[in-house]
């Protein structure tokens, strides 16, 4: 290819990167900016009928912040799956002698594996690791379910960085999503597949749950039918 062909070939692909990532963040910022013009106090988050022996799942609880809110609010009894060992830690350490709170040193998904984590705060995330980044145990959400004794779930908060897809088809395909209450979840454009797996869990999920608010991409809430 001759030089000129080449720099318009180049010229060409900015230009189409520019234009996707206009439209990338404008999605973005505009689900963003409804949220936080809505919801200035985030207590969307944290307004539910829940009781001190409620069961919640926390699946991605960083450094804990979401359940410290939940805790106090409710005192309900609080999983939190979290595999980054130094996450995980901190948890441990904020809670220590309260045992409303247990940390699980293992992710939530469809099957159990160990895969790799990119660390990247509250990113970190297993869809985009490069294969570099530390080891970390995934376990299938039903056996882990089966093990604790929990056969209902008041309310699960999912935010696992592009994870979320395969834990929901396995509750959707495992007809398990009808034992729980609440799901709190924030999806993840950049997973693979996100757009039509996203389309797919958000047609069948009506089928057990119904729509509470959605903001694109940032949080959206179901509750059960019935």
């Amino acid at each position: 290819m001759t030089r000129p062909l080449v720099w318009l070939a180049r010229s060409a692909w900015r230009a189409m990167y520019r234009h996707w990532a206009r439209r990338h963040e404008w999605k973005w910022t505009t689900a963003q900016r409804a949220w936080v013009r809505q919801n200035p106090t985030d207590t969307r988050l944290t307004t539910f009928p829940l009781r001190p022996d409620s069961i919640v799942l926390d699946v991605g609880g960083y450094h804990g912040d979401w359940v410290a809110r939940i805790v106090e609010q409710y005192g309900s009894v609080v999983h939190v799956f979290e595999p980054v060992e130094a996450f995980c830690e901190l948890i441990d350490q904020r809670f220590a002698g309260d045992d409303r709170v247990v940390c699980h040193r293992y992710g939530l998904g469809s099957a159990d594996e160990r895969m790799r984590i990119s660390l990247a705060e509250n990113r970190s995330s297993t869809v985009v690791s490069d294969g570099s980044g530390a080891e970390i145990a995934i376990r299938d959400i039903l056996g882990v379910l089966a093990e604790l004794g929990i056969s209902h779930v008041d309310l699960a908060k999912i935010n696992i960085e592009g994870g979320e897809y395969a834990l929901i088809e396995r509750l959707i395909e495992s007809g398990a999503l009808s034992r729980f209450d609440r799901l709190l979840v924030q999806f993840h454009d950049f997973a693979p597949g996100a757009k039509k797996r996203y389309a797919a869990i958000s047609s069948a999920l009506p089928k057990t749950h119904t729509l509470v608010f959605r903001y694109p991409f940032v949080w959206e809430l179901w509750s059960r039918v019935g």
